[in-house]
C-alpha cells in the first residue's frame, strides 16, 4: 500500500478529528472503517492515512543503563556525575492488564507505515513538548524529522472550520521555529534527567533513604508547601496598635506608618507599631491638642481593563477557587472541551494574548455564546479591542477561548460546565468597557506619622459586571467605605481631631496552600526571588514548569506521598507530609530555590526563541550538577564515608 501522506497526530481523538477534517476537505471516504480499530491506523482513498500516538512513545533509560552491576550496588559517590554520551532512549513497551510488558506495537506499526509515506504530517501538540514526541522517533530511527518529507499541522482548535484551515495550510515541520521548539524540549528532557537523576542519587547516598528524590521542578515546589507549613508551626502572633483620628465630619483617619521606622524600637519588621506605651503617647498627644497636616488631598479616576484571558496555569488556578474543584479536575474538563466537544480553543499554552486577526472572529463567537448566556453577552461589544489582542504577545500559542460551538452539558458534568462558564465570561469580558471608579486619597500627618483615609467610587461597572476582581493584598480597601464621600481638604491645611482612638490587631499566620494558590506560586516565580534585578527578569516567565507539566507533577507530589490535599470547603487544602517535610529539610536551600528554576525556563524559552544554543544551556546545567555533586560529596562524614566504602567492597566481593 502506497501512502500519499501519513498524519501522526498525538492521541487517537485528534485522529479521528483529523480524519472528519479530510472528509470534509477532499471528499475523502475512509477504506478500513469496520478495521481502523485493529488495524491501528485509518485508511482514506486520497492516499492519506492517520495513525495517532499515545503520548511520548520513547523513554530515556535510567542510570542503570549506563552502569555496571557493582557500581550500581555501591558507592554512587565513586561515579558521579553521571553524564552519558550520548544519552539511551527505548521504545516504551506495551503492558497488558497482568502487568506483563510487549513489544511496542503502536510504535513498530508507524515505523513500518513511514517506510511507505511520500509525506509525513507532524499533528502533535503545538507546544515544544508535542514537537518533541514527533521528531524524537524519528531521530531514533535514523530519519531527520527536518527533512523535506515532514509537514507540520498547527491545530489550535477542534472547530470543523479551525480544523479544516489546520490540515489544508500545512507548514514545514523543518522551519526554524519547530526545530527551536524541539531544541528547547530536548535541552528541558536532558536537564530533567541530569539533575533528577545525579541529584537523587547523591542525596540518596548521603542520607541513606532510597526513596529521596530531587526534581528540577519538583523540590522546589515541595520546598514551597513545606517552608509554608513550618511557617505556620513556628508562628507566633504579634499584637499591635492602631492609632484612629476622628475628624468632625466623622472620617476616620487610620494610622498607616512612621517612615523608616520598620524594624526600630516600638516597631516590627513590617513597620507596625507594637508598643503599646508608644501608640499611647501617640494618642495621648492628639488628644491634648496636637494638630494634623494634610499631605495628600487627591481625588482621581482610576480605570482597570479587564484581565486577560486565561493561560492553562491561570485557568487551573482561577476555576479551582471559583469552583471548588481540584486542579486534576479542572485539567480534566479543559481537555474534554477541547478535545470531546470542540468548545474551546488549544489549552496547551501558556500565554494569555490573542492574535489580532482573532478579533473579526469575536461577533460571530458572542452571537453563538448569547444563545446559552443571553444575559451576558447583552452588553458585550464585540467592535470593541481590549489589549488581549496583541501579535507582539503572540508565537505559535494564544489564550484559551470559546470556539463559538456551544457544548450539550449535562448535569453530571458538572466541571466542564463550570469550567466553560469561566472561559467563556473571561472572553466577554474582552468586549466590555474598563471598569472606572473615582478615588480620593487624604493623608494627613501629625508629626512624623502618617494617617490615611480613601474612598472609592464607582463610575462605570464596565467587566465587573461579569466577574468579581480575585482580592489580592495589594488592592486598597477604603477604610470609610465606598459611600462615604471624603471631606474636601486642601494641601498645608491643618486639622484638629474631634476624637482619637486606640484599635488592637493580631498578626495571622500565613494561609496554608491549596491548590489554586500554589498554582497561581508556580507561575508567579518572581515572588521568591532573592534580589530586585531577579524579580524583574522572572516577571517576563511564565514561573516553573509549563501548562503540561504544572498538574502532573502537583498530583506526582500527592501520589508518591511528599504532599497532602484535603478537600475543606470549596479549598483542596495542600500540606506537606513527614516524608516531605524530610525531603526538603535534607536537601540544602539552594537545590530548592523557586527563582532558579525560573531562571533555567528562561533559558529555555530563550532556545525556542532563537535567543540561546540548546548545547550552551546543557553545558550550564551539567556544571551546575557538577556542583550539585561536589557540595553533597562535601556533606559525607568520615563515618559515612567508611561505612560507604564498606557497603561497596561487599557489593563488588558478591559480584
Amino acid at each position: 500500500m502506497r501512502i500519499e501522506r501519513l498524519w501522526i497526530p498525538e492521541k487517537p481523538s485528534v485522529g479521528k478529528d483529523i480524519v472528519q477534517a479530510l472528509i470534509r476537505t477532499k471528499r475523502a471516504k475512509v477504506l478500513n472503517a469496520k478495521s481502523a480499530a485493529t488495524d491501528g491506523y485509518f485508511s482514506l482513498d486520497t492516499g492519506d492515512v492517520v495513525c495517532p500516538l499515545f503520548g511520548h512513545m520513547l523513554t530515556m533509560l535510567p542510570p542503570a543503563a549506563y552502569l555496571t552491576k557493582e557500581q550500581n550496588a555501591g558507592n554512587y559517590f565513586e561515579f558521579l556525575p553521571l553524564i552519558p554520551q550520548p544519552f539511551k532512549f527505548e521504545p516504551k513497551p506495551d503492558v497488558d492488564a497482568k502487568g506483563k510488558a510487549h513489544p511496542p506495537k503502536r510504535f513498530n506499526l508507524i515505523g513500518e507505515l513511514s517506510k511507505r509515506a511520500g509525506q509525513i504530517v507532524n499533528a502533535c501538540d503545538i507546544d515544544r513538548e508535542g514537537q518533541l514526541i514527533f521528531d524524537e522517533m524519528f531521530l531514533y530511527w535514523g530519519l531527520d524529522p527536518a527533512g523535506n518529507r515532514f509537514l507540520r499541522a498547527k491545530i489550535t482548535s477542534k472547530a470543523e472550520t479551525d480544523l479544516d484551515r489546520s490540515v489544508t495550510a500545512l507548514e514545514k515541520n523543518g522551519a526554524e521555529h519547530w526545530v527551536r521548539q524541539r531544541m528547547a524540549a530536548n535541552a528541558r528532557q536532558v536537564m530533567d534527567w541530569l539533575l533528577g537523576m545525579n541529584g537523587s542519587m547523591a542525596y540518596q547516598q548521603l542520607t541513606g533513604i532510597k526513596t529521596m528524590s530531587v526534581g528540577r521542578v519538583q523540590s522546589p515546589v515541595l520546598a514551597m508547601v513545606v517552608l509554608r507549613d513550618l511557617a505556620i508551626q513556628t508562628f507566633k502572633p504579634q499584637t499591635y496598635f492602631v492609632p484612629v483620628v476622628t475628624l468632625a465630619d466623622g472620617t476616620a483617619l487610620r494610622w498607616e506608618k512612621r517612615k523608616d521606622a520598620a524594624g526600630t524600637a516600638g516597631f516590627d519588621a513590617a513597620g507596625r507599631l507594637i508598643d503599646k506605651s508608644l501608640a499611647s503617647g501617640m494618642v495621648g498627644a492628639i488628644k491634648a491638642g496636637a494638630r494634623g497636616t494634610v499631605a495628600v488631598a487627591s481625588t482621581k479616576v482610576e480605570r482597570e481593563s479587564p484581565p486577560l484571558p486565561f493561560s492553562m496555569g491561570r485557568l487551573q488556578a482561577t476555576a479551582s477557587k471559583q469552583h471548588g474543584l481540584s486542579v486534576e479536575q479542572v485539567t480534566k474538563a479543559a481537555q474534554n472541551l477541547y478535545e470531546k466537544h470542540k468548545a474551546i480553543t488549544y489549552v496547551g499554552t501558556d500565554c494569555e494574548y490573542l492574535p489580532s486577526a482573532m478579533h473579526a472572529d469575536a461577533g460571530a463567537v458572542v452571537a453563538q455564546l448569547a444563545s446559552v448566556f443571553p444575559g451576558k453577552c447583552a452588553k458585550a461589544d464585540p467592535g470593541r479591542k481590549s489589549r488581549a489582542f496583541n501579535d507582539e504577545k503572540v508565537d505559535e500559542h494564544f489564550a484559551i477561548i470559546p470556539t463559538g460551538l456551544v457544548p450539550a452539558l449535562s448535569d453530571a458534568e458538572y466541571a466542564e460546565r463550570a469550567v466553560y462558564e469561566t472561559v467563556v465570561v473571561r472572553y466577554l469580558a474582552q468586549f466590555y468597557p474598563a471598569y472606572e471608579y473615582e478615588k480620593t486619597s487624604l493623608v494627613v500627618m501629625y508629626g512624623p506619622d502618617e494617617f490615611r483615609a480613601s474612598a472609592r467610587r464607582d463610575l462605570v461597572l464596565g467587566w465587573r459586571e461579569l466577574e468579581k476582581p480575585e482580592s489580592t493584598e495589594t488592592e486598597e480597601a477604603p477604610a470609610n467605605g465606598p459611600s462615604r464621600p471624603l471631606p474636601k481638604l486642601e494641601v498645608g491645611q491643618q486639622l484638629a481631631a474631634t476624637g482619637v482612638s486606640l484599635e488592637t490587631g493580631q498578626t495571622k499566620p500565613p494561609s496554608r496552600y491549596d491548590e489554586a494558590s500554589l498554582m497561581e506560586d508556580m507561575i508567579s516565580a518572581y515572588k521568591f526571588a532573592k534580589t530586585e534585578r531577579d524579580r524583574e527578569l522572572l516577571q517576563e516567565t511564565q514561573g516553573i514548569g509549563t501548562s503540561r507539566t504544572r498538574g502532573p507533577i502537583l498530583q506526582n507530589l500527592l501520589k508518591r506521598g511528599f504532599l497532602l490535599s484535603t478537600k475543606k470547603g470549596k479549598r483542596h487544602e495542600i500540606t506537606s507530609t513527614p516524608f516531605g517535610k524530610e525531603t526538603i529539610g535534607r536537601l540544602p536551600p539552594w537545590l530548592t530555590d523557586v527563582a532558579t528554576t525560573a531562571k533555567w525556563e528562561l533559558m529555555l524559552s530563550a532556545i525556542a526563541l532563537g535567543e540561546a544554543e540548546m548545547q550552551s544551556v546543557i553545558e550550564s546545567q551539567i556544571q551546575y550538577v557538577k556542583t550539585v555533586i561536589e557540595r553533597a560529596r562535601m556533606q559525607v562524614s568520615p563515618r559515612q564515608s567508611a561505612a560507604n566504602e564498606k557497603g561497596a567492597g561487599a557489593a563488588k566481593k558478591a559480584a
